[in-house]
């Protein structure tokens, strides 16, 4: 008789933790609802933010897409911490660092052909149709890009020229020829 009190015992602490077991994924569950709820009532202020402030297309859409990288990855780093996965944390860190170093040595020009063509964006100092003059080339703007802008010459050929080209060196802005 003393067997089956006991493995009754076991029965009902086994039952106990099935019932903490559920709890625990209804909890998780409740909380990917909440991140999803609050990161569409954040998203829809800071689109509607960004929209007001930022009257350049290319960079809104830009500054949305950062925004919601940004977002989404604040919100799965807090809801894993919250269901109580904390032991990713420094392997985030570590892939993060890593990343880092990675993109920082492999892309220093995309980069700053990228943020060349942002400034340029915002100082809006040569328009599509110009006439300029630059690294030995010369030609009517024919595209801007956010890495690069695109000219076409006298004899019609298509001269991309990065974009830190016009903000680094002497941009001669002629007349129309």
């Amino acid at each position: 008789m003393a067997i089956s009190f006991l493995q009754a015992l076991s029965n009902i602490i086994q039952g106990i933790h099935n019932i903490e077991t559920y709890m625990s994924i209804v909890l998780t569950l409740f909380y990917i609802f909440l991140a999803v709820f609050l990161e569409q009532i954040i998203w829809k202020i800071l689109k509607n933010e960004i929209n007001r402030r930022i009257k350049d297309e290319k960079i809104a859409k830009i500054s949305m897409r950062l925004t919601s990288y940004i977002l989404y990855t604040v919100l799965t780093i807090v809801l894993l911490y919250i269901i109580g996965i904390k032991e990713i944390f420094p392997a985030i860190a570590g892939t993060s660092i890593i990343i880092s170093i990675i993109l920082g040595l492999s892309l220093p020009i995309l980069l700053q052909n990228f943020i060349a063509g942002i400034t340029l964006i915002i100082e809006n100092d040569y328009k599509v149709g110009d006439y300029i003059s630059v690294s030995g080339f010369e030609g009517i703007i024919i595209e801007r890009a956010l890495r690069y802008t695109v000219i076409k010459d006298k004899e019609g050929n298509k001269i991309k020229i990065p974009n830190t080209k016009l903000i680094s060196e002497i941009v001669v802005k002629k007349k129309k020829q």
